[in-house]
């Protein structure tokens, strides 16, 4: 099993788990099995006294699941940690999961269906040359369909979702690569339309995040007892076994550890970065590693045998008029641009400085004056960005309150910035044909106001200004806070400065070739009645500050915190904005009392 080594190469899985147990929550069917807390501890425990049988499968269970799909959404797992990859990926999940059939047998005199199979393109599915030996067999080097010798006529077919039934009318085989030996590719014919075919991958991360997709078997020739047990809500379904890539080099048999039990022979590997096929699932489970052919080799194979090879998914759109002006810009049309304005409230609020440990990842870039700056201006907002993660470090805005403008949104374009290179920024390619939103940081309507406010406007829509966010993001409240502090803060101009920008953690989930932050935060600074400084800081967070505990994904809630928690979390010094916030001296108090949930304006402590 390979629980111990999970546990120990994912440590987010490692601490969710253990901060649910510390906080009295069972896994599923713990209870029916007769599981109890201090059982499922000891699976966390490296040595020790031997963890109890069934509480390591469903810790193992909660590790790599297998989930069922409904339609082609997988149900939801326990661990948050596959709840927010699997939600991030639903687009690519969908595409695939239609993709992907089971071999269905009619006249076999002891099997009913023989195992997955995924379309490659065109009238072409694949499968393993395993699976293919159940309904076919090998004459004079060809396959061909139904049993050896005198038995029953077989026919075989390929049921993808719903009512797409398609006949197998060829087995194509081949011995003429290094791998080609283990895949069949089955010939499908149909008198309605077919899914379309599962892209196949060119170049892979090697510690990649991969999904299983295919019909959860159960062969009691296979596995042991306590895995079916633990996994029978899964059992005879098409299902979704997250995990990671273990081993990938062509030529070679792949290696990964999603939860494929028993007999899953023929699922799609699928890689939830980019939404295409790595490759195929052979055999093995997690009682040692599953083994599969690389999408390299099924290529290779398709070759050999002379089949249309798929035309690659373009990764770009048609780029339009629109598009190429905005490519046309300089850095010079930015030369008017003044940025965050550290005078704007009467009292000196400079923006918070990045500390030690990312000091080196700030993006720097040539000021007017030829000088090294930290900070992009734009109309009435400037933006620090990180060379690592392509999406900035915060934003720092001035807002007038007392001249915003309502000006429209229509007909404005998403654009790079081109005074910092283009893959320094997390453009449309992150955002393309899946549930993610450009979510802004400097919220648009914010630096609206006066004689730049329709420059204002369509600055905003600079990627450097927008992190990924889902589209189930319910950030009412957190929107809505600048008007809450504007509304209740007295009437010194109604004016403030707010600050914002994610909270990047190491283990944020990798998507695209990017990490997406989970939380973010914002800092409002205004001038009291009193001419006093207030400095209110907030996080949106998708965990229960309070307690660690996670929400589901979507549920995120906004609290007040105060400046210095958030300094620890952002390595970001605020200098003496600390010294003004209300909560300074809340930093030693209980959990219960420094993180406050927002919910509406009278729970703003300002």
């Amino acid at each position: 099993m390979l629980r111990g080594t999970v546990l120990s190469s994912e440590p987010s899985l490692h601490d969710e788990l253990s901060r649910r147990l510390e906080a009295g929550l069972v896994l599923s069917d713990a209870d029916r099995f007769g599981v109890g807390i201090d059982d499922l501890k000891a699976c966390l425990v490296a040595r020790g006294t031997p963890a109890q049988p069934v509480a390591q499968w469903l810790v193992t269970r909660f590790l790599r699941p297998a989930l069922p799909l409904a339609g082609s959404a997988p149900s939801q797992p326990e661990a948050r940690f596959w709840d927010r990859r699997l939600r991030v990926a639903g687009r690519e999940i969908a595409r695939a999961a239609q993709a992907v059939g089971r071999i269905e047998l009619e006249g076999h005199p002891g099997l009913r269906w023989a195992g997955s199979c995924w379309m490659v393109g065109g009238e072409i599915a694949v499968t393993t040359r395993a699976v293919a030996s159940r309904f076919a067999h090998l004459e004079a080097g060809r396959m061909v369909a139904g049993l050896r010798g005198d038995g029953p006529g077989v026919t075989t077919y390929a049921h993808f979702d719903g009512t797409t039934r398609c006949r197998v009318k060829d087995v194509l085989v081949t011995d003429a690569t290094s791998l080609g030996a283990e895949l069949a590719f089955l010939v499908l014919e149909s008198s309605g339309p077919q899914p379309d075919g599962v892209p196949l991958s060119g170049e892979v991360d090697p510690s990649a995040y991969l999904a299983a997709v295919g019909w959860l078997a159960v062969d009691s020739r296979a596995g042991s007892v306590l895995s079916r047990l633990a996994y029978s809500s899964s059992a005879d379904l098409k299902c979704i076994a997250p995990g990671r890539l273990l081993r990938h080099a062509s030529g070679t048999l792949l290696q990964h550890d999603c939860a494929t039990l028993d007999d899953g022979a023929g699922a799609l590997l699928l890689d939830l970065g980019t939404g295409r096929a790595l490759g195929i699932h052979l055999t093995g489970a997690l009682d040692g590693p599953g083994v599969g052919v690389t999408a390299a080799d099924v290529l290779q194979a398709m070759k050999a045998l002379g089949l249309r090879l798929p035309e690659p998914r373009s990764s770009t759109e048609a780029i339009d008029e629109d598009t190429l002006e905005a490519r046309r810009r300089t850095a010079e049309d930015y030369a008017d641009r003044a940025g965050y304005n550290s005078e704007f409230l009467g009292i000196d609020v400079p923006p918070p400085v990045p500390g030690d440990s990312i000091r080196e990842d700030v993006i720097t870039v040539d000021d007017p004056r030829g000088e090294p700056a930290t900070l992009l201006p734009y109309a009435h907002f400037s933006v620090c960005m990180s060379k690592s993660r392509r999406m900035c470090f915060f934003t720092a805005c001035n807002v007038h309150g007392g001249r915003l403008q309502d000006m429209s949104r229509a007909g404005i374009r998403w654009v790079f910035d081109p005074r910092i290179d283009e893959d320094l920024q997390a453009g449309d390619d992150l955002y393309r044909d899946n549930d993610l939103d450009r979510g802004h940081q400097v919220r648009r309507l914010d630096p609206v106001w006066g004689d730049d406010a329709e420059t204002a406007n369509g600055d905003t829509f600079h990627f450097t200004n927008s992190c990924p966010q889902h589209k189930d993001l319910n950030q009412k409240t957190w929107n809505d806070l600048e008007d809450y502090v504007l509304d209740n803060a007295g009437k010194y101009e109604l004016k403030l400065n707010v600050i914002t920008g994610p909270v990047f953690r190491d283990d944020d989930p990798e998507y695209r070739d990017f990490r997406l932050p989970l939380d973010f935060w914002k800092v409002v600074v205004m001038v009291k009645d009193d001419g006093q400084l207030s400095a209110t800081a907030y996080m949106l967070s998708q965990a229960d500050l309070v307690t660690g505990l996670e929400f589901v994904f979507g549920e995120f809630r906004t609290y007040q915190v105060p400046l210095t928690d958030l300094e620890r979390l952002t390595h970001l010094d605020f200098g003496t904005l600390r010294d003004f916030d209300p909560k300074k001296d809340h930093d030693v108090l209980e959990a219960s009392v420094r993180f406050v949930p927002i919910e509406s304006a009278s729970d703003i402590q300002l």
